[in-house]
């Protein structure tokens, strides 16, 4: 069994940098690319002990390199606009523990979006999104989740209703997994993938005095 506290250690330390660009590509304005590269470095230490090895130094070290680049596509003319997203996260670790099993992961996320204008004034936004991991070695953590989302508006002089669906194919699970700095699995249970949700909103405007 393997037990990680919470302790206070001298070593943590990260880096990196980011790249952006958004351009219109046609001279109607209606295409606009934007694209973003980030690179990261961090250095991750902790205090881990492992039953029956209690000799041992729990001193435990982590080296991550991560990279990320998001493309997205947008097209709009009037009061519609259509988009296209792609995202990729790479990230690779190593570690000094001798449990510790190299990492290489990929995150890959691509997607549609929309906005339309409905008869009787609503207004519908709407997006569908594939995310797939790769690589881990927990394979329950290797998934495909293609999620739907989606937004009705109409507003009525002052007031403005808006009814909100989340993942609307119910493809996601109620248990969420993820990789913390030191390498380690982390399950966080009962999340709420799936809901929907009514907003409504009333427009306050205040002329100051004079």
């Amino acid at each position: 069994m393997i037990h990680s506290t919470p302790m206070n250690i001298n070593g943590n330390w990260d880096m990196g940098a980011s790249f952006d660009f958004n351009g219109i590509l046609d001279k109607k304005n209606r295409f606009t690319l934007s694209n973003r590269t980030e690179i990261g470095y961090i250095n991750s230490v902790d205090y881990v002990a492992i039953e029956g090895e209690s000799g041992k130094d729990p001193r435990s070290s982590v080296r991550t390199a991560k990279a990320n680049e998001t493309v997205s596509l947008d097209y709009s003319f009037g009061k519609y606009s259509f988009g296209a997203k792609l995202r990729c996260a790479y990230i690779h670790a190593e570690g000094n523990r001798e449990d510790f099993k190299t990492i290489n992961t990929a995150d890959v996320d691509y997607g549609l979006n929309a906005t339309l204008e409905l008869p009787l004034k609503f207004r519908l936004f709407t997006d569908i999104t594939l995310y797939s991991r790769y690589g881990y070695s927990d394979k329950s953590m290797n998934t495909n989740n293609l999620v739907w989302n989606a937004r009705l508006e109409r507003s009525f002089g002052k007031f403005t209703v808006m009814a909100d669906g989340f993942d609307l194919l119910g493809k996601l699970s109620n248990v969420r997994k993820v990789i913390n700095a030191q390498g380690r699995t982390e399950t966080w249970y009962n999340t709420v993938p799936r809901y929907a949700m009514l907003h409504i909103m009333y427009k306050l405007h205040f002329k100051p005095k004079r």
